[in-house]
């Protein structure tokens, strides 16, 4: 790579860790070769506005609705990590089929230009970083992309910065052949929290807090800018290798995805005969008819706990009899909290769990005190792995566990008290 290209990605990982080298502090206080303003981060607001507007009239998704949508955030985006691009779909190779969801259908594809995410010293300009992995979610029944949709999407670039532990959105495109839209996203090397346990079950308690710590930062992230995620659940948590972590330490690096789902807090409820989600993540006052609320994703927090310190999933024995549990989590039913459990860790999860959105931490606490757990463990604690001898990991065991659904809760309505 040539002295003069800067790699946007290296860049921003190695401010993060706060690795700020000569060559950094240079980088940072570069002025843009064009107008001469300071850039932040190799960001200039009136170029990179100006240079957008200009490329307005080279590309259309055929859809006014989809291109207004796209010209709004690149206009108001503050860095390269908070705009999205129209991407056709010729640029996409598809490589294969990775899952369907409740609302998209997912493959794994090469994106052949990549994003500008690659810095040119010499003209100022950035430019495209070259063929990369993403992958496309294809919205189901996604023939026209609706305006409320969009404005769900719109949420996330509320949230996102660099360092955020938040799943990276690079743009929209719409295969041809099916006419339907498709939202193209970071790849995440080794899946969600489910598959990394199943392939590495043996993890120390160090390696699930520091999980636990980015899944809490990106939620915090989400909840400073009044949003609500709407579907927190282990297979929407995502890992990538030591390679692409955004640390910068070498260590394993997780984000939150699918906040395209989420709801602002002051949007109307859906349905009142139906919640979106993986029953057992779905807090109790969701069930009976409430909001979802901020406190709702942190009830979902805590099955996130429970899974990365049990290898299980919450109600596992429960998960062909939904409307039994459902009754059952209305009625104070909660995941047993195995005995070698460190004793903060559990409690927390279980203030997580509280039947009263009001007594649940929000989600600065959730990085305080887990910073906490992790500064006071014990030397024994720290290295103690997940799975004791002859015990495995059964994170697997019901295929459906980690796929989104509409839960029909209609007979709950109106008759169940929460305990």
């Amino acid at each position: 790579q040539s002295e003069d290209i800067i790699d946007l990605e290296d860049y921003y990982r190695r401010r993060s860790s706060r690795s700020e080298t000569k060559d950094i502090f240079d980088i940072d206080n570069i002025a843009c070769s064009k107008c001469g303003n300071k850039r932040t981060s190799l960001w200039c607001n009136d170029c990179e506005r100006r240079y957008f507007k200009l490329a307005f009239s080279t590309w259309t998704s055929g859809n006014k609705l989809v291109d207004k949508f796209v010209q709004d955030i690149q206009i108001n985006a503050q860095s390269c990590a908070q705009y999205i691009e129209w991407i056709p779909f010729d640029r996409l190779t598809i490589i294969s089929y990775v899952a369907s969801g409740g609302s998209a259908r997912t493959f794994l594809a090469k994106w052949k230009d990549g994003p500008l995410w690659k810095f040119d010293k010499k003209t100022g300009r950035r430019v495209r970083s070259g063929p990369r992995n993403v992958i496309v979610k294809q919205i189901k029944n996604g023939v026209e992309l609706t305006s409320e949709y969009l404005n769900e999407l719109k949420s996330y670039f509320k949230c996102v910065s660099w360092d955020d532990h938040l799943l990276h959105y690079f743009g929209i495109t719409r295969d041809p052949s099916t006419e339907e839209y498709a939202v193209v996203v970071e790849y995440a090397k080794l899946g969600s929290l489910l598959d990394y346990l199943y392939k590495d079950t043996n993890l120390t308690w160090s390696r699930r807090l520091s999980i636990l710590n980015d899944i809490a930062l990106g939620l915090y992230n989400i909840h400073a800018k009044n949003v609500i995620h709407g579907d927190i659940h282990s297979g929407n948590v995502l890992i990538y290798d030591s390679k692409k972590s955004r640390k910068g330490n070498g260590d394993i690096y997780t984000v939150i995805s699918d906040l395209g789902l989420s709801r602002s807090i002051l949007r109307s409820p859906f349905s009142l005969d139906q919640v979106y989600g993986i029953l057992p993540y779905i807090a109790p006052e969701i069930l009976i008819g409430g909001d979802q609320t901020i406190s709702s994703d942190i009830y979902s927090f805590g099955h996130i706990m429970y899974v990365l310190s049990t290898g299980r999933q919450p109600f596992a024995d429960y998960l062909y009899d939904k409307s039994r549990l459902a009754l059952s989590i209305c009625g104070g039913l909660r995941p047993n909290i195995p005995a070698d459990t460190p004793a903060d860790y559990a409690i927390l999860m279980r203030q997580c769990w509280d039947a009263e959105p009001s007594r649940r931490p929000d989600a600065f606490d959730l990085v305080t005190r887990i910073g906490t757990i992790r500064r006071t463990l014990s030397a024994d604690e720290v290295v103690r792995r997940l799975v004791r001898k002859g015990r495995t990991s059964r994170v697997d065991e019901i295929d459906d566990g980690c796929k989104s659904s509409w839960v029909d809760v209609s007979t709950l309505r109106g008759t169940i008290t929460l305990r």
